[in-house]
């Protein structure tokens, strides 16, 4: 297994455990972040006050991982489903793909693409 495919999967493993001190010693302050759902972020900071927002607007979540590669070295895609209960109840369901870039050990760069999946009705 290469670096970067295992420091991506340790990055979604974090990220499945809200775990924000594992998810911030990959980053530095030159690490960025874009994602239609939340915006482009520069700095660890910046990324890390953003996803403790996000997680902590759920009460679980998880991303399940379908494929994941590394289509050049220290580029790794992966595309994921993320589902999650959100503190008001409200079931969420997002697919789509994640790209991370590996530079030095580190998270260089997170983006996120991703469409919204209907939930089911409540029956």
């Amino acid at each position: 297994m290469s670096n970067a495919i295992e420091i991506a999967l340790n990055y979604i493993e974090a990220s499945n455990r809200s775990d924000m001190e594992a998810i911030t010693s990959m980053m530095n302050p030159s690490t960025t972040y874009s994602s239609q759902n939340t915006g482009l972020y520069l700095g660890d900071e910046q990324i890390m006050a953003m996803q403790a927002a996000f997680h902590a607007d759920f009460v679980s979540l998880h991303w399940d991982i379908s494929e994941l590669q590394e289509i050049r070295p220290g580029v790794v895609q992966f595309a994921f489903t993320m589902s999650g209960t959100k503190q008001t109840g409200e079931q969420i369901s997002v697919a789509g793909q994640e790209t991370v870039i590996v530079y030095n050990n580190c998270l260089q760069h997170i983006e996120v693409k991703s469409i919204t999946i209907p939930s089911e009705p409540n029956q």
